[in-house]
């Protein structure tokens, strides 16, 4: 997508004018820009394309409702929101698609997937009777602030040496810096946090890892950002969580809403409360962390892949013909035109761009590179375009 679409004030951008082009048997859109597009061109032209919408956040953001033919959401609340908002919607509550990996793991017992990591790894982090393992991560996009947090576990972690921690910097990692940083002598927050825990045994720092879902799996409790799909991920595995509000972006406040409205997390307004909450979230025999961990299960949807699939399958098994793929559409201003496509095919428009459409009251009119108002566009027959 090359442009934010405002309602209503679409922008016929590169995105537009490729769905133009071509044939089409359906959009499933994982993000606003592109539902707003296809609702915004089923509108103004003759495009009849089937155009479902998955919204990834726990909350139905009003960016989120351009007109879909369905609707997946992550959880019965935001199948609510929606039909409020779009009462004659088709939603169904599906959870957000997450790769395979995740519903096996959810299936896997932790012996499993302590094997899948290896011995070595088991034999340092695999908490003894009483002990929880703790999966922190990055917390902020600012490496000094994520490490205000890592201090404060590695502290609790020296303190509860039954307990182990999995800390892993992910894009804040040393291998992930920018060549100029690291002649600057920045460090990755891995580095960083390897030399606070140097020989501590019962704390791993990681960097960037291919196996972050294996440890969220056997994790008690994760501390990192709510996006939508970690907080899918961590639902289907059954994983409680720490929120830290302080870094929190806007469309992560609802995401943290929902996990603490259902007892899935906990809100931490500062790095020095870490030490207390982990305290009382792992007293009296865990009962607590227990309870999260169970409600995060009842919220979890591995296999939310295969809804939009099924639904897939049943569309095209109705046979559904586009009643014109790909449309030809003009965008027309009071003076200038310009064809944005000419229905019969990839990427014909390009050769048309110098066509002129025909005044009603006669003469001829030149033809314009973009559109910047709904009411510019119009639908047209091929006969009405002429080149010049």
């Amino acid at each position: 997508m090359t442009g934010q679409r405002i309602p209503g004030v679409p922008l016929v951008d590169k995105f537009d004018r490729f769905m133009l082009r071509h044939r089409w048997d359906l959009v499933i859109n994982v993000h606003y820009f592109s539902a707003h597009s296809i609702a915004a061109l089923r509108i103004v032209s003759h495009m009849d394309i089937p155009s479902v919408t998955v919204i990834t956040d726990f909350h139905a953001h009003s960016v989120w409702l351009a007109q879909s033919d369905h609707f997946f959401v992550p959880a019965p609340e935001v199948q609510t929101e929606v039909k409020l908002a779009m009462p004659k919607s088709d939603v169904t509550v599906s959870g957000i698609p997450v790769d395979p990996k995740i519903a096996e793991l959810s299936e896997a017992d932790e012996a499993s997937v302590w094997k899948m990591l290896g011995t070595s790894i088991e034999s340092k982090l695999k908490p003894p009777t009483g002990g929880r393992l703790i999966l922190v991560t990055t917390t902020c996009e600012v490496i000094a602030d994520a490490l205000s947090v890592w201090k404060q576990v590695f502290d609790f972690a020296r303190s509860n040496p039954s307990h182990r921690v999995v800390a892993v910097a992910a894009r804040l990692s040393h291998s992930k810096l920018s060549d100029a940083k690291k002649a600057k002598g920045v460090k990755g927050l891995d580095t960083l946090g390897s030399e606070l825990v140097a020989g501590q045994e019962n704390i791993e720092v990681l960097g960037f890892i291919p196996n972050m879902p294996e440890y969220m799996r056997l994790a008690d409790i994760i501390i990192s950002k709510p996006g939508g799909l970690t907080v899918s991920e961590s639902l289907a595995l059954g994983t409680a969580w720490f929120i830290m509000a302080p870094w929190l972006l806007d469309v992560e406040f609802p995401n943290r809403d929902f996990l603490v409205k259902h007892n899935i997390a906990w809100n931490v307004n500062d790095p020095a409360e870490i030490p207390r909450r982990l305290s009382d979230l792992f007293c009296c025999s865990g009962v607590q962390v227990k309870t999260m961990k169970q409600n995060a299960l009842k919220f979890g949807l591995p296999y939310a892949a295969k809804s939009v699939s099924d639904y897939t399958k049943a569309l095209f098994r109705k046979k559904r013909v586009p009643a014109t793929t790909p449309p030809s559409l003009c965008c027309c201003t009071r003076s200038k035109c310009v064809l944005l496509s000419d229905g019969e095919g990839p990427e014909t428009s390009q050769a048309k761009q110098g066509c002129s459409l025909t005044k009603h009251s006669g003469g001829m009119r030149s033809c314009p590179s973009t559109c910047h108002k709904l009411s510019d566009l119009k639908q047209t027959d091929m006969s009405s375009c002429i080149e010049p």
